[in-house]
Formats: C-alpha cells, sequence, structure tokens
C-alpha cells in the first residue's frame, strides 16, 4: 500500500509514526517531513495539500509544538475524520481543515511558511497550476516539501503534453523536472530522484520561494 492510499484511509490512527507495510523509502521521506519542520525557528504556519485523514498534520503539529497547519483535501469524509483526530488529540486550537480541490487553493498570498504534499502534482488535474498556487501561499523564504511517484522505468517514447496527464499516474523523471522547469521555482528547487527504481519509488521536492528584492 502506498503511503498516499494511506493517509487517506478513515481507520488510520494519527499516533502511528511512520505508515504500516509502506516501503523503507517512502518512510525516510516520511521522516524528512518531520525532520525539517523541527529545524524550522519561531512559529512556523504550516499548509498541508492534500491531507487526507490528518495522520501527518497531526504528527507535524506534535513534532513542533510551536507551529499552527492549516489541512487541504479533495475529500470531505477525509477532513470530517481529520478534524474529529484533531479533536480528539487535543490539537484542534492548531489545526484548521478544509475542503479544496489541488489547483485552487482557498488561502491567502503568501500566508504560510512551509507546504506540505504528498501526490499533490500527480493527483493534480493541472499541476502547473497547482505549482503556482504553492508558490502564491508561500511567504519569501518559505519551503514547499512535495513527495511525487515516478514510474518503474521511464518510457523511450516521447511523454505526452502535461495538460493530457491523467489524474494519478507516477510521473517520469524527465516529465516532473520539465514540470519544475517551467514553474515559479525554476531557479530555486532540488529534485532528488532515487537511483534504484523500485515498485515505490518516490521523488523528493524541496521548492523555495525566494525572498522578494524589488517589492513584488
Amino acid at each position: 500500500m502506498g503511503i498516499f492510499n494511506w493517509l487517506r484511509r478513515a481507520d488510520t490512527l494519527s499516533t502511528v509514526r511512520v505508515p504500516p507495510r509502506c516501503s523503507a523509502p517512502e518512510a525516510a521521506l516520511f521522516e524528512n517531513i518531520l525532520k525539517r519542520l523541527r529545524e524550522m525557528h519561531g512559529a512556523p504556519r504550516v499548509l498541508e495539500i492534500g491531507c487526507g485523514v490528518g495522520l501527518l498534520s497531526l504528527r507535524m503539529v506534535q513534532a513542533a509544538p510551536s507551529c499552527s497547519l492549516t489541512g487541504l483535501d479533495t475529500s470531505s469524509d477525509a477532513i470530517r475524520s481529520a478534524s474529529g483526530a484533531a479533536r480528539e488529540a487535543g490539537l484542534s486550537g492548531r489545526c484548521t481543515f478544509c475542503v479544496s480541490e489541488l489547483r485552487l487553493l482557498p488561502v491567502a498570498d503568501a500566508g504560510f511558511d512551509c507546504v506540505v504534499a504528498v501526490h499533490a502534482l500527480c493527483e493534480s488535474v493541472a499541476p502547473a497550476a497547482t505549482l503556482r498556487e504553492i508558490h502564491r501561499v508561500l511567504a519569501p523564504g518559505g519551503m514547499a516539501h512535495l513527495l511525487e511517484p515516478l514510474v518503474v522505468e521511464e518510457r523511450v517514447t516521447p511523454t505526452l503534453p502535461l495538460a493530457w496527464r491523467v489524474r494519478g499516474v507516477p510521473f517520469e523523471a524527465a516529465e516532473l523536472q520539465a514540470l519544475i522547469a517551467a514553474s515559479p521555482f525554476a531557479k530555486s528547487a532540488r529534485i532528488n530522484v532515487p537511483a534504484a527504481r523500485g515498485r515505490d519509488a518516490h521523488a523528493e521536492l524541496l521548492l523555495l520561494r525566494r525572498p522578494s528584492w524589488n517589492g513584488e
């Protein structure tokens, strides 16, 4: 079972440290998000896109007691489960969950220091628009941490235009790199692609919104 589907399960418990039966690379990526959040100073404002039932959301809030979090998901059932889990954990004062599509986020410009998303681009009907929205909602100097699934082998034939992608289909590495290169993060992105491409391979993306020096 992949991390994305597991995070959306209604019976997922917020107290579980890492998803059960997930691969070693997925578990490592899951913990990397928590590690980087702990290293942030001040009171970080976190946005999770595709929060599912709130497992990772609550783990982030528990890992960084000074942070506040907004979780967005396309599933109203998942949002109800996430809100209920936050109440049961006594964290509802620091967590807000709401339904949202992925290409138009209902949050203010520059409102977050950190954006976290698991499979948000591959699940979006307009991944380029989702990247622009992530850039919009990040405060200058803020960072987005994304995990995206990869195909086991690159195709030898040309890929379809990104606008024609089928939702949920893993990316080819070159396709993902082209998507980032055409985004506002083109000059401030780091994409880690595993050398060994197994069935559960993921690319880890770190996207920085550069501070603005011209008032824009």
